[in-house]
């Protein structure tokens, strides 16, 4: 959904945690998934199938670490080491142990990204320069080690394959009476709550705001690689191995014109985001988003319509003087309906024609 991106690289250090491993039970252990933790306490297959899975990893991290040498080699060398690096130091047997770490229902210290064995529980940072601004950040699943904003910019972030990251920061952003404007099955205030669990019908129009920044030239992607691989940025990163980032230009807020444009796309039911949309206006004189792309321009002020290619609106256009006012039409009809009449220069048949009607018409 992201469109063309910029590639950069992020200078990245690593602060290795070497604190105890604490044993995990169902009173300390932390679900991947919200409705398994809410589960677990009346399904009894489900707790059968958790004491299992925390018996295992936990005989798993005693038969590790109970090997003295492997705890010393692991954690001076950053707790964060290949399949091959622990072959040819422990042989084949150790590392076939160590690399057939099961996924669980639970979140555990000791992860396996690919080919890389490492402690989440170690601090990574990663470090990017952009447009003149320097962005630091925490590699995690939380949104809080991630910067919000710069002097310029807001900044919204993207990991783990999830783009529904992008609507909860931009959600933050947009204004609040936007809420009241949305759609009635779902307000953005509620789809940041339900963004990681509900695909919420509102953010198709979340990602229509998206890309109507973008083709406005306020949102850049970017696409964001570390110095060096690290099993923990693998394992937050998409899939291609990078952390996305968008930055959104703090002046779009001020434009009242585009603003208004996002306003509407965020109060169109039923948006579909994968389309290109244009606003085009009706017989009521009101905008409304159409996918196919208008016939006629007008001027909302003189009551005026013409062709798209009028060399007379495109003069005013290039100096600046007509856009506040353009509005377009799919046909004919509706601009005639809305209460505009054909321009002089680029229609001067249909402008003749309706001159003797008004001259007929006293």
């Amino acid at each position: 959904m992201s469109g063309k991106k910029i590639h950069i690289t992020a200078a990245v250090s690593l602060r290795v945690n070497t604190a105890p491993v604490e044993k995990l039970s169902k009173e300390n252990v932390r679900f991947k998934s919200i409705s398994t933790a809410y589960s677990i306490d009346y399904d009894r297959q489900l707790q059968l199938e958790l004491r299992e899975q925390l018996d295992e990893y936990n005989c798993f991290v005693d038969k590790l670490f109970s090997n003295r040498s492997f705890y010393e080699y692991f954690y001076s060398h950053d707790a964060d080491v290949t399949e091959s690096e622990v072959e040819e130091v422990f042989g084949k047997d150790f590392a076939h142990i160590l690399f057939a770490l099961k996924p669980y229902m639970f979140e555990t210290r000791y992860c396996k990204a690919e080919n890389r064995f490492f402690d989440i529980n170690s601090e990574l940072c990663g470090e990017v320069n952009i447009s003149d601004e320097r962005l630091r950040f925490e590699v995690s699943a939380f949104s809080d080690n991630y910067p919000e904003e710069t002097e310029k910019h807001f900044c919204l972030w993207n990991w783990d394959d999830d783009s529904k990251d992008y609507i909860e920061f931009l959600d933050r952003i947009l204004p609040e009476e936007f809420a009241d404007s949305t759609t009635d099955y779902y307000a953005p205030m509620d789809c940041f709550e339900q963004s990681r669990y509900d695909d919420c019908p509102c953010f198709e129009n979340y990602r229509a705001v998206l890309k109507y920044l973008q083709s406005h030239g306020f949102l850049t992607y970017y696409s964001i690689r570390p110095e060096r691989e690290t099993g923990k940025w693998n394992w937050y990163a998409t899939k291609q191995g990078e952390i996305e980032l968008a930055l959104l230009d703090k002046s779009f807020l001020s434009d009242k014109r585009l603003m208004r444009k996002i306003e509407l796309i965020m109060s169109t039911e039923g948006i579909d985001s994968s389309k290109p949309i244009y606003f085009l206006t009706n017989e009521r004189n009101q905008e409304f988003i159409s996918y196919t792309p208008a016939i006629f321009g007008g001027h909302r002020k003189l009551k005026i319509y013409g062709r798209l290619d009028c060399k007379s609106a495109k003069r005013y256009i290039e100096k600046g003087q007509y856009v506040n006012y353009r509005v377009f039409f799919a046909d004919e009809e509706t601009a005639i309906a809305a209460g505009y009449r054909p321009c002089a220069k680029c229609m001067p048949e249909a402008y003749k024609r309706w001159k003797e009607k008004q001259t007929a018409n006293g």
